[in-house]
């Protein structure tokens, strides 16, 4: 592989939508910042790269507010 393109990138993100736990999410957005730092880091020839590595936290927080239980919390559940 020469470098990380958009669609690689995009089918992630279709498995980050899929993943039924957090750590399932993160470890696929680890993966895929794994690859594109490697491939940053490494490609000296060739156009250059335009995909950065993904802010993990701030998809994972996506992730949480879709995976939300649309019950609201439960009685037991403590407020922050």
């Amino acid at each position: 592989m020469i470098g990380v393109d958009v669609t690689e990138r995009d089918q992630a993100m279709q498995r980050v939508t899929e993943a039924r736990t957090e750590r399932e999410v993160r470890d696929i957005l680890e993966s895929l910042n794994t690859m594109i730092r490697r491939v940053n880091a490494t490609v000296t020839i060739g156009p250059s790269t335009t995909i950065g590595p993904l802010d993990v936290e701030a998809v994972v927080d996506a992730w949480r507010r879709g995976h939300e239980d649309p019950a609201g919390p439960r009685a037991d559940t403590p407020t922050r």
